[in-house]
């Protein structure tokens, strides 16, 4: 995953893992799906409207605190929504 891994997303994930501290939650949970966010945002911005992508990505989270879903859900609703848009 990049945003996992990769060495370019290393000022990323300290700004992730800044954030995530100032709202007391785990910053792993990014990288456990943040690839398949990157991928959503873009898709929903490019193919929608820029600020759709965002405003969507801020709903998934959203969705997901509040109905406690596992990453991995997370993950598997995301990737459907971003082939629905690559669909249409």
């Amino acid at each position: 995953m990049a945003v996992a891994n990769d060495p370019d997303f290393a000022d990323t994930r300290q700004w992730l893992a800044e954030v995530a501290e100032e709202l007391g939650i785990d910053p792993t949970v990014v990288y456990d799906c943040g690839d398949e966010l990157l991928r959503l945002t873009k898709l929903v911005a490019h193919n929608k409207a820029r600020p759709a992508g965002p405003l969507t990505t801020f709903l998934i989270g959203l969705a997901a605190a509040q109905s406690e879903t596992p990453v991995d859900e997370v993950a598997t609703i995301v990737d459907k929504l971003a082939a629905s848009i690559q669909e249409s």
